[in-house]
């Protein structure tokens, strides 16, 4: 087993703004307005150790944000899968959310599938797609960005681990608090992995709108339970137009959580009112860490 010196990081409060813990819940209101609709894709369900789904937008519309899910239908296998790419795609007048789930190393013989989720709107002014990614490297942990440029603000994330033979999780992919950029975090599992990786980041930027606020809430369970899940739920009013993850260990920090802790659900709901994340230790590790749900909310 390859072994490397992780870096020093920061503490986890100060990369998520105290408004956001803990935001309040909102009340359940109408449905979200005819503009903003989610898309969903499924692959099919067998024992292939990758897959991919694409959710497409419909005409005139563009990805604003998404979601993915890697389900493993045996209860034994529940901490085998996770998902590897969360990726906003724009191809001319094709605007589509891409999804892709691996098995972890150890693989397994049961069946999986894979579900993608894409937010359609009207594009807003000013519109695009940036991206930020790490050089290919052997390191145990990478982390990147993807900032918006100028006074835009980011509307919807995403993120892409290339070339970690599912030896590599995803344990960040979120929008800031002032969402100026957004974060992906991901880290070798716990027998290391000696081949080359990257991460890469995911902004859906557009000029400022309205209305609009990241929130985030943690996980009830705090400790070194095997697996967490979270929901946090927009402001009365507003809806969920991008999903994101985050998980921190103790000390909190970024790069804190342990190694092997894997996202698997990055789920909008559907009615738009509120996101749910579920993360799991791929292997075993008796260390602290937690999980926070997290969404972009607008009108």
């Amino acid at each position: 087993m390859k072994r490397k010196a992780l870096p020093l990081i920061a503490g986890l409060a100060l990369l998520i703004p105290a408004s956001l813990i803990g935001a309040p819940m909102a009340s359940a209101s109408a449905s979200a307005p005819p503009a903003l609709e989610r898309k969903v894709a499924r692959s099919v369900t067998d024992s292939a150790s990758f897959k991919t789904a694409v959710a497409g937008c419909p005409a005139g519309k563009r990805v604003v944000g998404g979601g993915g899910w890697a389900f493993a239908t045996a209860a034994a296998d529940k901490a085998k899968v996770m998902v590897t790419r969360l990726e906003p795609v724009r191809a001319g007048t094709v605007s589509n959310y891409v999804v892709s789930g691996e098995e972890v190393a150890s693989g397994m013989s049961g069946t999986w599938w894979l579900e993608a989720y894409a937010l359609c709107a009207p594009a807003p002014g000013g519109y695009q797609i940036v991206s930020g990614g790490t050089a290919p490297s052997s390191s145990s942990v990478q982390q990147t960005a993807a900032v918006c440029p100028g006074s835009k603000r980011v509307l919807g994330s995403g993120g892409r681990i290339d070339n970690a033979a599912g030896q590599v999780t995803f344990q960040t992919n979120r929008s800031s608090g002032p969402r100026d950029i957004v974060r992906a975090v991901a880290k070798e599992d716990a027998n290391g992995y000696a081949g080359s990786w990257t991460v890469t980041a995911y902004a859906i930027c557009a000029n400022p709108l309205a209305g609009f606020s990241a929130v985030g809430k943690g996980s009830p369970l705090t400790r070194s339970e095997n697996e967490k899940s979270a929901v946090v739920t927009c402001p009365a009013n507003t809806y969920v137009h991008s999903a994101g993850a985050a998980t921190s260990g103790t000390p909190a920090g970024l790069t804190s959580t342990p190694r092997g802790v894997a996202v698997q659900k990055v789920f909008p709901s559907s009615t738009l009112r509120s996101v749910e994340v579920f993360a799991a230790e791929t292997t075993p590790t008796g260390a602290v860490w937690q999980l926070w749900a997290f969404a972009v909310c607008g009108p």
